[in-house]
């Protein structure tokens, strides 16, 4: 990007068969939140102590100037230690777009709408606001998970391994199952379905007679 911004590229068409000459640039990086703090080599950087008492007011705003500063200094940085301390400190590091010149992070990185509004404030309003996440539906989920959880053990008590239909059970169906036989789950490798479902086929298998335990 940086070389087709300054220099340009040559790029053949039917009408310009000895090519034209094209300068490219980044208008604008629309991304989920996570990605952009990547894309502006930002962290989830806030004043706790300020946010305690609820004064907005004495908030600072990320400035172009700040942000190029705090990112020159962590890449100065001649340590791993060094970087990390910065990074914790300011909430900035160095990202490969601020080598161009006419990248800045503070106003290119808009808000995502998809995820900001439709997945954050309107599923807010509908179901607090509007309470569409009612009592009785709530309830009703709570149930189906219980009769789930019943099914599943009667079904490791008398099922071979092999022959275990556990695909068909939901994630947290098989966390309750697993937390049951004490097979720890906290752990962030195992929360896929698929280390569930072998951790509990190998439990099933140890276990004397497919008793439960």
């Amino acid at each position: 990007m940086k070389e087709s911004w300054l220099h340009g590229a040559i790029y053949k068409t039917h009408d310009y068969p000895h090519g034209r000459i094209v300068r490219s640039a980044i208008a604008l990086s629309v991304n989920d939140l996570p990605m952009a703090r990547k894309i502006m080599g930002t962290a989830n950087y806030v004043d706790r102590q300020a946010t305690k008492g609820e004064d907005f007011n004495s908030w600072r705003v990320r400035t172009f100037q700040r942000v190029q500063e705090d990112a020159q200094k962590w890449l100065n940085a001649t340590s791993a230690k060094e970087r990390k301390r910065l990074y914790s400190k300011t909430g900035v590091r160095h990202s490969v777009l601020m080598e161009l010149e006419y990248w800045d992070p503070t106003t290119m990185v808009p808000v995502d709408g998809m995820h900001i509004f439709f997945i954050g404030l309107l599923q807010y309003h509908a179901r607090t606001v509007l309470g569409m996440n009612s009592t009785g539906s709530r309830k009703e989920k709570a149930t189906d998970m219980l009769r789930q959880v019943e099914n599943a053990r009667a079904m490791l008590s008398h099922t071979d391994s092999e022959l275990l239909g556990l695909r068909a059970l939901t994630v947290d169906v098989l966390k309750i199952l697993c937390e049951e036989r004490g097979i720890t789950t906290r752990k962030p490798s195992v929360t896929r379905k698929g280390d569930l479902i072998e951790l509990l086929k190998v439990q099933n298998l140890l276990s004397p007679c497919n008793e439960l335990v």
